[in-house]
């Protein structure tokens, strides 16, 4: 069942202040969650003007949006209609857990791709897999980018 629609911005309190999520997919059924973007600039204060997150760095993510809702974790307060930059990527990186190097990650496939050096296109993808409010509020909370990420 889906409570929310694309394009729907959450917020999400963390340490620092609030950080706000876009909902840009949701799953296809259970065996899945959303994926959402995170923007990694921190507010002092809610904010009404939803664009000013669009200046904000940000990744994608699979993060179980639902559970998050049910367990008032984060709160819709709005939506931004989707653009192009919001269009789901096709890959994604991870750290190789079978030795060095990265793992570039075919979104619709699931292929992966072994790489021991990111190039610069690589180092924008985002994180693959799923990330709960813990890990995103500690990496906002740490001013975390993808660029950092290396």
């Amino acid at each position: 069942m889906k409570i929310s629609k694309e394009g729907d911005i959450f917020k999400l309190q963390t340490e620092k202040g609030i950080a706000y999520l876009q909902l840009i997919k949701n799953p296809i059924d259970d065996s899945e969650v959303e994926l959402i973007k995170v923007y990694l600039k921190i507010f002092a204060k809610e904010i009404t003007d939803f664009t000013l997150i669009r200046k904000s760095e940000s990744f994608f993510v699979q993060f179980a949006l639902k559970s998050a809702i049910r367990k008032q974790i984060i709160e819709k307060v709005g939506s931004l209609e989707l653009t192009e930059k919001d269009n789901p990527p096709k890959q994604f990186r991870t750290e190789n857990v079978f030795g060095d190097g990265w793992q570039i990650v075919n979104s619709d496939t699931w292929n992966r791709e072994t790489v021991k050096e990111l190039t610069k296109e690589q180092i924008e993808l985002s994180p693959w897999g799923i990330l709960n409010d813990t890990r995103i509020k500690e990496l906002i909370d740490q001013d975390w980018t993808l660029n950092k990420w290396k």
